[in-house]
């Protein structure tokens, strides 16, 4: 039996309880809107360095292609 399962909910679980406590802190203190554009600014970024990722990794596999 590997540990993996337990890792892994373990991430879910620490990600989950920051994002509850990031959206209450944002709901309660700031307004009920920010926590939408928070939400929304976080999207936006993880699809920039999503993309950014990408196109590292292409330049990667290129440089190790060539002998």
């Amino acid at each position: 039996m590997t540990s993996y399962p337990v890792h892994e909910n373990r991430a879910s679980l620490l990600a989950t309880l920051h994002a509850s406590l990031i959206g209450g802190l944002l709901w309660e203190r700031v307004s009920p809107a920010a926590t939408f554009y928070f939400g929304t600014a976080m999207a936006a970024l993880s699809t920039i360095l999503f993309m950014a990722l990408i196109v590292y990794s292409k330049g990667q596999t290129q440089k190790m292609a060539i002998p």
